[in-house]
């Protein structure tokens, strides 16, 4: 698989082979990649446009257009002109057509159906030898012509096959996914970013995003490559949070291409340590991640692994575990699960498509929610599952993703909202089912997107009946100012906001003085709260300082939340105004050369008041990636610009960049040599 990750990808068709035999027939499809050639043959017509549709969904840098629609617009456009078609079924006994004995008798009698349909007009498209029956194109009269030979058993029309719509699945209803905008979860508007911690996801898929793009993943020691799947478990969670809204195979909860880091920490044996999952864990919230699916689980606490989900609960990100699939009929409550009974993790019990509670579901007193887990219907690894791409699992690992994918929803629609508000809106909003009020079963009852999102629309993230609260009036910050004597009580904040020219450099805020213990958030253009921030230093006691690199010109927000009780704290917010801006300049390097996979690092200065930065390789031999980020060296996930494109003429161009250090790195897909660089700012 990882063979047909190349850069391009070209369809070529045969000069000889028509449009329709492109379709219809049995032919040779070539494949031109950057690298070689790779041929596939007698593909049929419903597997060639798979294929065309998976292998374009499957590039981290996938061509301009889809191969998928032009593919499909071309296959109506040949249904539409095509004559109408027959299949034509000969009797086995008569003498116009010999009895099937052997091979050689059952050629000669479809040679001889070959012919009278011929004779009679008609334009024979496929032979059925072991059917004896062929497939011709008809007119109505040839058509009447042939029922009444005797030799002939029937004539029906050849039934089109299409591709099969995609099907949504009953648990994107049950949670009420599909009664909510979706698009503001996408990665593109910047939506909540989803850990998936299993067995890997199988990329490319023609159903979910592309490998470098939205999705990007870790390996776990041992484990082997995150996008290789170990067994279709971790590939079926993915999709059943995120397979993708495109008229293929399945939906997701969020089905708009939401951002995805994928931890793979499952051996070949299908099993890993508590160690691993607090690895795990804590690689998700270093990529960014909002909210963490579990679907796993075993006997067991450990004290290490409680720790580290109570901290990472604390830092503000989501987490969510299966409540395990060893519930017993015979028994009110059965054992805890780990990780989903620790107090920091959101345990999710599974009901079937009638909101039953399926009966390996594991009933105690850290259930806290329920969502699908039965025959649930989502990706599996290509070609492997009951339908091919896609296929049904059942279990608790089945209902956990439902619900993380119900949070990062949710959560997307109101991004201000903390790991805990979101939580606790979830839980408020559950279907109650069972017992009134939470029970053992199904905890609070069955997630509920949509009734999530307008209830905080109503009441506000922490349901008090202000959705959107603003800074007191009067609390505007003037730069280099000290305001004084601050003082709140725990678990209570004070908001200020600082406008900001453009041009300005030098931006921070910084607390100081005074008892108690208070902790200071910094975000532009909007408020911040305990999970969204640009700056939180999260120092013990009253120093804390927030330096902004990236200063924008606009309003930042400050909150002062009191971690403990606090008095007597100083705040100050300070910038340098701009002198209009730096002198522009240049720099260059030549006959660059470096191997494949081998990373060479430059960076450059960037003034105050720049309006373009312009990076830009050329010449050489091979292939080498430019990549462009501020601040820190990039990374293949991690970047502000990466054009990658075949060969070495790649250029990035950044708009206003921000006085900083900006790095500008190579990466040798293949080896390279000869090699210019240059980098320009005005």
């Amino acid at each position: 698989m990882q063979q047909m990750m190349s850069k391009d990808v070209i369809f070529v068709q045969p000069n000889d082979v028509s449009p329709a035999a492109f379709f219809e027939g049995l032919l040779e499809v070539h494949i031109k990649t950057k690298r070689e050639y790779y041929v596939m043959n007698k593909l049929s017509v419903l597997t060639l446009s798979a294929l065309a549709v998976s292998v374009s969904s499957a590039f981290a840098k996938p061509p301009e257009h889809s191969q998928a629609q032009p593919l499909l617009d071309n296959q109506k456009q040949i249904e539409s002109a095509a004559p109408q078609r027959y299949i034509i079924k000969f009797k086995n006994n008569g003498n116009a057509v010999q009895k099937m004995g052997n091979r050689g008798r059952s050629e000669l009698a479809i040679s001889r159906a070959n012919n009278m349909v011929k004779k009679a007009g008609g334009k024979v498209k496929l032979s059925m030898r072991h059917n004896l029956a062929v497939a011709a194109e008809l007119t109505e009269k040839q058509k009447k012509r042939l029922e009444k030979n005797p030799n002939i058993e029937y004539v029906e029309v050849d039934q089109k096959r299409r591709f099969m719509a995609q099907d949504v699945p009953y648990g994107i209803g049950q949670v009420q996914a599909d009664l909510v905008d979706d698009s503001v979860a996408a990665a593109s508007a910047g939506g909540k970013k989803i850990c998936v911690i299993d067995s890997g996801l199988e990329l490319p898929h023609e159903d979910m995003g592309t490998r470098g793009g939205t999705i990007n993943g870790t390996n776990d020691s041992g484990t082997g490559n995150w996008y290789d799947a170990g067994g279709p478990h971790g590939t079926h969670v993915a999709g059943t949070i995120a397979a993708l809204d495109n008229g293929l195979g399945v939906r997701g909860v969020i089905g708009s291409n939401p951002n995805l880091h994928i931890v793979k920490v499952f051996n070949s044996s299908g099993w890993g340590y508590s160690s691993s999952l607090v690895s795990a864990i804590e690689t998700c919230a270093n990529n960014g991640a909002d909210v963490v699916n579990m679907s796993l689980g075993g006997g067991g606490s450990s004290q290490t692994e409680a720790n580290a989900m109570q901290d990472l609960y604390n830092q503000g990100v989501l987490l969510v575990a299966a409540a395990g699939n060893d519930g017993s009929s015979y028994s009110e409550t059965d054992p805890m699960s780990y990780p989903a009974s620790y107090n920091a993790v959101v345990s999710v019990a599974a009901v079937d498509s009638s909101k039953n509670l399926a009966s390996f579901s594991q009933k105690n007193s850290q259930v806290e929610i329920a969502g699908p887990g039965v025959n649930v219907l989502s990706t599996y690894p290509e070609g492997t599952g009951q339908q091919g791409n896609y296929g049904t699992m059942s279990g608790t690992s089945m209902a956990s993703p439902h619900v993380a994918g119900v949070a990062a929803l949710v959560w997307s629609h109101h991004p201000s909202c903390s790991a805990q508000e979101i939580r606790s809106v979830l839980n408020t909003t559950a279907q109650d089912l069972g017992a009134a009020g939470r029970d053992v079963k199904f905890g609070y009852g069955l997630a509920q997107t949509k009734d999530a999102v307008d209830y905080i629309d109503a009441n506000g993230c922490s349901g008090d009946g202000d959705p959107d609260p603003e800074p007191p009036v009067g609390n505007e910050l003037v730069n280099g100012e000290t305001v004084s004597n601050l003082s709140a009580t725990t678990g209570d904040s004070l908001y200020y906001t600082l406008d900001v020219p453009a041009g300005a450099t030098d931006l921070s805020f910084s607390i100081n003085g005074g008892s108690g213990d208070a902790d200071l958030y910094v975000r532009f253009g909007s408020e911040p709260t305990q999970s969204s921030y640009d700056c939180r230093p999260y120092q013990s006691g009253n120093t804390e300082t927030c330096t902004i690199s990236n200063v924008q010109a606009g309003t930042y927000y400050v909150m002062v939340n009191a971690y403990s009780s606090f008095s007597g704290v100083n705040l100050t917010g300070s910038f340098t105004e701009s002198d209009d801006g730096g002198e522009g300049g240049s720099a260059s390097a030549s006959d660059l050369s470096g191997s494949a996979n081998e990373w060479t690092h430059y960076y450059v200065d960037i003034p105050a008041g720049m309006s373009s930065l312009d990076v830009t390789m050329s010449g050489g031999n091979g292939d080498a990636d430019l990549y462009v980020r501020q601040g820190s060296q990039p990374t293949e996930s991690n970047y502000e610009c990466r054009p990658y494109r075949s060969g070495n003429n790649e250029t990035c161009n950044i708009d206003s960049p921000a006085e900083d250090r900006w790095y500008i790195s190579l990466k040798g897909y293949t080896n390279y040599s000869g090699v210019d660089l240059l980098v320009e700012w005005e």
